[in-house]
């Protein structure tokens, strides 16, 4: 049987195969492709990676580059931030398609970031760096080792003074003069420098005298100098009394100090340990492992030096684990 077809309807078949042939090939062939926007750092002169002081601008500005398809964009705007000073907000770029911004650094010194975000950019937000370095020095303060008790004839642990620009970073390189200005005891060094945070700092050896020392440290010139340090020199015990595991498999105190011709006695608050001294110098062991309640000593100490000794159970003859040194001076 025969099938009539209008011929419009023909026609109009062939138009739409047509049609999306065309289309087909339209699209196999590759049309334009979708628009890319990238932002990145100037390949020159970008700014990125300077230093200046604190509270002052950089001496270049920064600066980015906006591409569609890798041609510059002019007139699109960029925006700027960073936690560390003040920076433009916004600019927008000129008809090389570079964006430029005035970057002030804040009062902390150190390393610190700012960064450039266009919206929907790839490569965004671009970060650039910078240092601050600190100020010219302007005080004097104390940091550590003020108000220190020790023994006569003993080395108090480092006395430490910061020098710091005006907004307190600490300056590094400055020559700090330390002396004894009342009592018994030298300093060494007499001077030191600052490092990278400021601290300059010296050690103090005690002389024989019971008493206060003073040392001065100074700068001349800076505001708080010189800065005052009172050490306190204080008479050695002439009996000390240790406790052998009552805080678990220690001795306490770890290290104590006894005056020459004073007496030592250990007191077990816990149980299977011993006193074995580790010599020279050396003093007069207890090996059997004892219980809490026992008591070994006292023992009498008339030679200056350090005694080191541990526990059999739990220590070693090299300080480790349960060890204990007493220092007779």
């Amino acid at each position: 049987m025969r099938v009539h077809v209008p011929l419009k309807l023909i026609a109009w078949a062939s138009l739409l195969v047509g049609g999306l042939a065309l289309a087909c090939s339209s699209s196999d062939s590759g049309g334009s492709p979708n628009p890319t926007t990238d932002i990145a750092k100037t390949s020159t002169n970008s700014g990125d990676a300077q230093s200046a002081t604190v509270g002052q601008p950089l001496g270049l500005p920064l600066r980015v580059l906006v591409t569609m398809n890798g041609t510059a964009q002019e007139g699109v705007d960029v925006t700027w931030e960073t936690p560390s000073g003040t920076i433009d907000a916004t600019s927008t770029t000129d008809v090389d398609g570079v964006a430029t911004a005035t970057w002030t650094l804040g009062n902390t010194s150190g390393p610190v970031t700012a960064t450039a975000t266009l919206a929907g950019a790839g490569g965004s937000p671009v970060t650039f760096t910078a240092t601050a370095d600190p100020d010219a020095p302007a005080e004097i303060s104390i940091a550590g080792g003020d108000d220190q008790d020790g023994p006569i004839s003993s080395t108090l642990p480092a006395l430490q003074a910061k020098v710091a620009d005006q907004f307190g970073n600490g300056v590094s390189g400055v020559t700090v003069t330390w002396t004894v200005t009342s009592g018994d005891g030298t300093v060494t060094p007499g001077t030191s420098d600052t490092d990278a945070n400021g601290i300059a700092e010296t050690e103090l050896t005690l002389g024989a005298t019971v008493g206060d020392v003073t040392v001065d440290a100074d700068v001349t010139g800076l505001t708080g100098s010189p800065q005052t340090f009172t050490e306190h020199a204080i008479a050695l015990p002439v009996a000390i009394v240790i406790d052998v595991g009552g805080s678990g498999f220690t001795f306490s105190p770890k290290v104590d100090t006894v005056a020459a011709g004073g007496t030592v006695t250990w007191n077990w608050g816990g149980s299977g340990h011993s006193v074995i001294s580790d010599g020279p110098p050396s003093f007069t062991s207890h090996t059997p492992l004892e219980n809490a309640g026992f008591s070994y000593g006292p023992l009498t100490f008339n030679t200056a030096g350090s005694y080191a000794y541990h526990c059999s159970a739990h220590g070693n003859s090299s300080g480790g684990g349960m060890a204990g040194t007493i220092v007779v001076r």
